[in-house]
């Protein structure tokens, strides 16, 4: 086989500055080696039982490499077979970034509250897990599920149910009757 067709990502003519990832870290990587880091998290966000910390640097990097590969394909003529090996190189690297991403919203989505509580009580010494974006999201998901709950049950209930307790209250209540 020739060496055309060992790496599709240095045959889209993506200029090197335009591969380079940003941040200090991610300076003189290729589009191939992002795209492993992104492989990387993917599978150890999708594996993980907790939400991980954020890859947004490899997540911005990958977002450019494909508009640049996307840009570069429109260039090519139709028919073209290593076009469509570009092509399917693509949409399996959209793949992977979707199916990162969904996984994070999944878990955020089924562990919010707990996910802004571990929010709430970290030291500004630690990083956080969560994206801006996503941590808005967490907190108007939290926010949109308490008034739903409110909306369909607790409106019906005697009046001194009518309060959505915190985690911590529950938890408090659970180790006294112990």
């Amino acid at each position: 086989m020739t060496d055309k067709f060992n790496d599709p990502l240095d045959d889209l003519g993506v200029d090197s500055d335009k591969r380079e990832a940003s941040g200090d870290e991610y300076e003189s990587m290729t589009a191939a080696e992002v795209v492993e880091k992104l492989e990387e998290a993917w599978q150890n966000e999708k594996f993980a039982p907790e939400i991980l910390e954020c890859r947004t640097e490899v997540v911005d990097c990958v977002m450019d490499l494909i508009r640049d590969m996307e840009e570069n394909i429109s260039h090519v003529k139709r028919g073209d077979l290593v076009a469509g090996i570009h092509k399917l190189e693509l949409d399996r690297i959209k793949y992977v970034l979707s199916s990162y991403l969904r996984q994070r919203v999944l878990k955020i989505q089924d562990h919010a509250l707990h996910i802004l509580e571990q929010e709430a009580t970290r030291s500004s010494a630690t990083p956080s897990r969560l994206s801006p974006g996503e941590l808005a999201f967490a907190k108007e998901y939290a926010e949109n599920v308490e008034t739903h709950l409110h909306s369909l049950t607790l409106r019906h209930m005697p009046s001194n149910f009518q309060h959505v307790e915190k985690r911590n209250a529950r938890m408090k209540v659970l180790m006294e009757q112990q």
